[in-house]
């Protein structure tokens, strides 16, 4: 591990090369951390199989869930409340965990897949396993215990979903391997929901920096985690993905230019 990186005002971070198959350079990897929203991911491949399965289509329309409601009453965890009587389709529902990170939309996703939170919790174990993880994940929006537990049973609410940057990692890789269709939408500039246009909060999907494309992928923040993210990014024609946890600034865009930071050292 360069020491350039040990000082660097995060908690851990992990950088690894798709192209060449191997870790960067890495701070704190094995460091269990808050993952706040990046552990809607887990949601996003578990809604991608279903479709490949054919159990489900993108165009399939859903009613918004009483719970699900019930979560976007509280306007400071839903900047697009979804509402009773209210329809979305699948693939909305991935746009909105993906470009904006919403929570409902995981919630709903969830519900629709698999009925109810215990359920859920079981096949999210398995699948984990499947990809070497060894995680018990309370649930899929990643909001921290005292934030998500009212909605729920407070016994099946264990605590704040927490996983190390390599578990991250894995569970990144796996995505985008078996689904590379999630790269498409996630590097989209936006969407329209609701007859309302919504921009991709990365704002380096608007254009590349540094001789850097971004594809994705995912934004994480809460009080306790800081501020997270998992970029997977290409820099003259060699692909990496890189999983930022714990972040420490006031500026909330700068997290993207430290992942480029570390791009531009091991690319050089």
């Amino acid at each position: 591990m360069p020491n350039k990186y040990i000082d660097m005002n995060l908690q851990a971070f992990v950088s690894f090369s798709i192209s060449e198959n191997k870790v960067c350079a890495s701070k704190n990897e094995r460091k269990k951390w808050p993952t706040a929203s990046l552990i809607k991911l887990i949601i996003v491949y578990q809604t991608l199989e279903a479709i490949h399965q054919k159990r489900i289509l993108l165009k399939t329309k859903v009613f918004v869930h009483p719970l699900v409601a019930s979560l976007g009453s509280h306007l400071e965890l839903a900047d697009i409340p979804m509402k009773m009587g209210e329809t979305y389709t699948i693939y909305e529902l991935i746009q909105m965990i993906l470009l904006i990170s919403e929570n409902q939309p995981a919630l709903q996703l969830m519900i629709t897949l698999f009925n109810d939170l215990a359920s859920w919790q079981t096949s999210t174990h398995e699948l984990l396993l499947s990809m070497g993880i060894t995680a018990n994940i309370s649930n899929p929006t990643g909001l921290d215990y005292e934030d998500i537990a009212i909605f729920f049973d407070k016994q099946s609410m264990s605590d704040t979903p927490m996983l190390t940057s390599l578990e991250l990692l894995q569970l990144t890789q796996q995505l985008v391997r078996d689904f590379p269709e999630v790269l498409l939408i996630s590097q989209q500039k936006h969407m329209t929901i609701k007859n309302q246009i919504w921009i991709n909060r990365n704002p380096k999907t608007m254009s590349p920096t540094n001789g850097i494309t971004w594809q994705g992928l995912k934004t994480g923040y809460t009080v306790r985690s800081g501020q997270n993210l998992i970029g997977v990014v290409t820099k003259q024609n060699r692909q990496y993905i890189v999983i930022l946890l714990g972040y420490q600034c006031d500026d909330k865009y700068s997290k993207y230019n430290v992942i480029e930071k570390i791009i531009k050292e091991v690319d050089s």
